[in-house]
């Protein structure tokens, strides 16, 4: 096997324990390495063209959504400290996750690239969960004043 054949690639990237994966345009998933197949349960089959997993959390998919633009539009490298994950059995867990995009001969962007390294720190997995239930907390709070309105009221963002 050639040092430079894509199955030699393929199988680096599978031996890597960090979870690694490929988007397209609109943040479709392309490919991922057997440590994202795991994780999820799926094969590299069943999750092309997939944004995420129906067991995540929508307000979770949108950011990945959001920072998979940032990384296409402007192209370059997003670094997440700290992003909730959930796995084909509904459990959270987070991970430090570097987005970088992959780039044309031309300089224009053609795919990203995400790497995902689980977080075993403590403190950092407890600030990171403090401060996404103060965020569901203040949504809350306007979802009830928004009910609550005796007019009509729209909120964009």
């Amino acid at each position: 096997m050639s040092i430079y054949s894509s199955s030699w690639f393929k199988e680096a990237l599978n031996s890597i324990s960090d979870l690694i994966l490929i988007k397209g345009d609109r943040s479709k998933i392309l490919w991922a390495n057997k440590a994202f197949l795991d994780y999820y349960g799926i094969s590299n089959a069943e999750l092309r063209d997939l944004v995420d997993g129906e067991q995540s959390d929508p307000d979770d998919t949108l950011q990945y959504v959001k920072d998979d633009a940032l990384v296409y539009e402007t192209g370059t490298v997003l670094n997440i400290p700290s992003e909730a994950v959930t796995d084909i059995e509904g459990n959270t867990a987070y991970f430090h996750t570097i987005k970088s995009p992959i780039l044309t001969p031309d300089n224009e962007v053609s795919r990203t690239i995400g790497v995902s390294r689980l977080i075993q720190d403590e403190s950092i997995i407890q600030r990171s969960h403090e401060g996404r239930s103060k965020e569901k907390e203040e949504l809350s709070a306007v979802k009830s004043l928004v009910r609550n309105m005796p007019s009509p009221m729209v909120m964009l963002d």
